[in-house]
């Protein structure tokens, strides 16, 4: 799908920084290292390889990225305090959300068998999935660190939004059709409001 509208791909992925945006590092086979492949073969695996896991990205980045500090604004705005940005922060959740459920729709279409391809690239790379979202979900734990080093707020403190953005991910990870692996069950988010 991607291929039809961009003949680069590779070079279109890398101008907009999707390559390598949460850790996604993984060895290719380059053209002529194996004499039972063709160069033109491993170009389209690497290709994409690279199309699955800059969308891989993509999706992390919208389904765990940000989301300590959206609950940090939604936390303001619950104590009526700072409202309007509360307000246009929701806004934005609101268009990152809609991101997530494209990414989601075309990781599970291409898990699914729509690009046989692709299907055979998830189930190798399910392993690295579950590496990028356990780095994001460790990156956002540091951010709630950094934002309550001086203490907490009414209702809200770093271990909340940890526990907060495991149950995210847990989430993310189950519209994905993978095992969510923390232990936070899924009907008890730790920030209800």
């Amino acid at each position: 799908m991607f291929r039809r509208v961009f003949p680069k791909p590779l070079a279109c992925l890398a101008l907009i920084g999707m390559i390598g945006l949460v850790g996604c590092e993984k060895e290719v086979i380059l053209p002529g290292e194996r004499e039972d492949i063709r160069a033109t073969d491993v170009e389209l695996t690497n290709e994409s390889r690279s199309i699955r896991l800059g969308a891989q990205t993509a999706n992390i980045l919208e389904g765990i990225r940000f989301y300590v500090s959206f609950a940090c604004s939604f936390a303001f705005g619950e104590l009526k305090l700072m409202e309007g940005s509360a307000k246009i922060i929701s806004l934005i959740a609101r268009d990152e959300n809609q991101h997530l459920a494209i990414t989601q729709n075309i990781l599970n279409k291409w898990r699914d068998g729509d690009d046989p391809e692709m299907a055979e690239i998830a189930k190798e790379e399910e392993e690295n999935v579950y590496a990028m979202f356990d780095k994001a979900v460790n990156e956002e734990k540091k951010w709630a660190d950094y934002l309550f080093q001086d203490g907490s707020m009414i209702g809200l403190n770093d271990a909340l939004l940890k526990k907060y953005v495991e149950w995210v991910a847990n989430r993310r990870m189950k519209a994905l059709g993978l095992k969510p692996v923390y232990d936070i069950a899924a009907n008890a988010n730790p920030l209800p409001w």
